[in-house]
């Protein structure tokens, strides 16, 4: 539930700890983010210009795309690129805030509620109400309202109010009717009498004017964005995963795929053969699982099992997570991540009160093995990152209820506390980050706060301790102004209440970044499933396409960010793309921005430089 206001976050608002030298890095900024309930949040290069953009899911919220100019402002293109759930109410989903309407009869969500508002004495409106499933009710006022009947069963018994899946209204003067529901509001119908004065009726939070007599307002419970140009016409494409309403949901109800080829998006879900079949989806990860150069995609579930939708050479879609052994249910922690060297993605699943579980790819076909070692309660988030700086990726994996590193070892992994490098027992959400460009990988958790690496691997508080002991985090690291560091900007709540916008400029100056994009093939442009090997000073270092992504349930920053210290640039570069195939760029630039693009035809031996540096450092004030 988002609004298109800009929020002022004070600095002296914010608690921190940590010495002055880290505390100056950060400035608190007017940031683009507002309102309550973010389901996700991250960044992506949406329209193909250099500049990464900010994105939000917002449950049955607002869906919100700002397009980034890469100097630190944003613009909001959410109604233009369709991503609103009607765009005849382009303002019908739930806000904190609702607007004043003009004299009439209003209907809007607020939070958890549908509202039914009437504000006029000299004329009276009725309708009816229908719900997917019974809702609670009362009245005040001059309104009256008579619902079918009461429901059996425990939801029923627990009620404070009378429930019922039809509600007939009547506005004989000022009266207010409230519907409240323990279940997220789709299909909604409403039906207003044939004499109902359609001129003073409103809709949505905006006020709208109604488009009809009859209206059907069909929420959607969005939960992840993933971002690709699946179809290779060089523009990016999403994917959305929505939610199964609590278990609830019809079986018709489907996932969103929307294509890019002009604004605004056309959604192709049907015609791309993706089926939900009342899957509670979360997390979703586009992934070339074959090799065969298409991207593929899998969606974590939530008491439902996880499915992989392999994409065949006419752009359709069909579930083989059966077939694999990957329809695991309540699934939805996991990353996809070239483990053992081999150049193809095996995967990384965390189950609540269970050991973790790898599937290592072979092929496109899957061994399954338990990290007994590796035991999971209450798992949130997983971060990816060489933070030992030994050539291959390790995951932060935070835990409600017990923080894990998983250090990568002879294609494996093996399991740590968290606590033994000076971190957090527990946290909402993690990533990985060189918040300062010196070349070792520091961490920001919630709760917990920055910390930053030390040379004997341990870390210690370097501030940004957001809210007050926050339940719930999601945080974008990217860097928004182009000046060659990663930025945070944050969200956090602590149970069901007000969220918090934390948006900050680092400020950092002495130590200079690279940044790289890897452009694929034509049909996995974003290079997904690729990795970079790095030396700096001498110093190696692996990174992953995806790793800089802070997203919990979306994918779609697919930057890589390297710290150079003091170094003019890096020593050399090494890309091993999802093909198997090498390119190495010897003494690659110095900092700023660099672009590497796959080569056909190429064999699994080096190849020839193909970079070119594409911006320079933005130097600060």
């Amino acid at each position: 539930m988002l609004g298109c206001s800009l929020v002022v976050i004070a600095a002296a608002a914010i608690p921190v700890v940590a010495g002055a030298a880290d505390l100056d890095r950060f400035s608190a900024i007017k940031g683009p983010i507002a309102g309550t309930n973010l389901a996700d949040l991250g960044a992506v290069d949406a329209n193909g210009d250099g500049h990464l953009d900010l994105y939000t899911s917002g449950h049955t919220g607002r869906t919100v795309l700002l397009l980034g100019d890469g100097r630190g402002e944003f613009k909001d293109v959410s109604k233009a690129w369709g991503l609103m759930v009607d765009s005849r109410i382009p303002h019908l989903e739930p806000a904190a805030t609702v607007a004043a309407s003009p004299p009439g009869l209003h209907l809007f969500f607020q939070g958890e509620e549908l509202i039914v508002r009437s504000s006029r004495s000299d004329v009276s409106y009725s309708g009816r109400i229908e719900f997917v499933r019974p809702v609670a009710f009362e009245v005040d006022g001059e309104m009256s309202a008579d619902g079918g009947p009461t429901p059996a069963g425990p939801v029923a018994t627990a009620a404070k109010y009378p429930l019922s899946a039809r509600i007939d209204f009547t506005a004989s003067g000022p009266g207010r009717l409230t519907t409240r529901s323990w279940f997220p509001h789709h299909d909604v119908r409403v039906s207003l009498a044939p004499d109902t004065p359609l001129d003073s009726v409103f809709v949505g939070r905006w006020a709208t004017p109604a488009y009809a007599r009859t209206m059907k307002f069909a929420l959607v419970d969005r939960h992840g964005l993933a971002w690709s140009d699946y179809d290779g016409d060089g523009d990016l494409d999403v994917f959305v995963s929505v939610g199964g309403m609590v278990g609830a949901a019809p079986e018709d109800l489907l996932d969103e795929l929307f294509v890019q080829d002009g604004t605004p998006l056309r959604n192709e879900i049907v015609a791309s053969g993706i089926a939900k079949k009342k899957g509670r989806a979360r997390r979703v990860e586009w992934v070339d699982y074959d090799g065969d150069g298409r991207l593929d995609l899998y969606v974590g579930n939530v008491s439902t099992p996880n499915q992989l939708w392999r994409q065949d050479a006419h752009g359709k879609f069909a579930n083989v997570a059966g077939d694999l052994g990957l329809d695991v249910e309540d699934g939805d922690v996991f990353r996809w991540i070239d483990v053992d060297g081999d150049a193809d993605p095996d995967l990384l699943l965390a189950i609540a009160n269970g050991p973790a579980l790898l599937f290592v790819n072979g092929a496109g076909r899957f061994t399954r093995k338990q990290l007994d070692d590796c035991g999971t309660i209450l798992p949130n988030h997983m971060s990816v990152g060489d933070f030992d700086a030994d050539g291959d990726l390790d995951v932060f994996l935070a835990d409600s209820s017990m923080n894990r590193i998983f250090v990568a070892e002879g294609g494996g992994f093996s399991c740590r506390n968290a606590t033994e490098f000076g971190l957090p027992a527990r946290s909402a959400t993690a990533n990985w980050v060189d918040f300062d460009n010196d070349g070792q990988l520091d961490i920001h958790l919630i709760p917990g706060s920055l910390r930053r690496q030390t040379a004997d691997g341990r870390f210690l508080a370097a501030g940004l301790e957001m809210g007050n002991s926050p339940t719930y985090g999601r945080c974008a690291w990217f860097d928004y102004d182009g000046d060659g560091d990663r930025d945070p900007f944050c969200t956090v709540a602590r149970g069901r209440k007000v969220t918090q916008h934390f948006h900050f400029r680092n400020e950092s100056k002495e130590n200079r970044g690279l940044t790289v994009d890897l452009v694929g093939p034509p049909l996995n442009r974003q290079a997904i499933g690729a990795t970079l090997l790095v030396s700096v000073a001498g110093r190696v270092r692996r990174h992953m396409v995806g790793e800089a992504d802070g997203a919990h349930w979306s994918q779609g920053h697919y930057r890589i960010y390297v710290g150079l210290g003091a170094a003019a640039g890096a020593d050399w570069l090494e890309v091993t793309w999802p093909d198997g195939t090498r390119q190495r760029l010897d003494s690659p630039g110095t900092d700023g921005r660099s672009e590497i693009r796959w080569r056909r035809g190429a064999s699994p031996a080096t190849q020839p430089p193909t970079s070119r540096s594409l911006t320079p450092r933005v130097e600060k004030p």
